[in-house]
């Protein structure tokens, strides 16, 4: 890919991410006030979860999910499991492996996600 490509794909995401702040915040002036805080407070703590070791896990896990996406794109993983190149046995480890982190990690709520709006 080239240059103006992932110069797009930085911009995207970076105005995606911008349009969920203000999409979470209670009102406009309170979006530009997290904005704003986001630019200038550097001092806070660099992890925001219940601990270092939850923001550490999460970001491992969004690292695999990277080189898995990285990994389709250039066609060693396919899309599919009927036309991939990986053995079955690796296939379903990685299965068994997310079927694992959803029920060790995930959350026990039954409320709908945009009830709390």
């Amino acid at each position: 890919p080239s240059l103006s490509h992932w110069v797009s794909l930085l911009v995207t995401f970076h105005m995606v991410v911008l349009a969920w702040i203000f999409f979470r915040a209670d009102t406009i002036s309170d979006g530009f006030f997290i904005v704003g805080r986001i630019a200038s407070d550097l001092t806070g703590t660099l992890y925001r979860g219940a601990s270092q070791l939850e923001t550490l896990v999460s970001l491992c896990l969004i690292i695999i999910l990277v080189v898995i996406q990285i990994l389709q794109t250039k066609g060693v993983i396919a899309f599919s499991s009927e036309t991939s190149k990986l053995p079955r046995v690796i296939r379903w480890s990685g299965y068994m492996a997310i079927l694992y982190g959803l029920v060790v990690l995930g959350k026990g709520s039954n409320e709908f996600i945009y009830f709390q709006f």
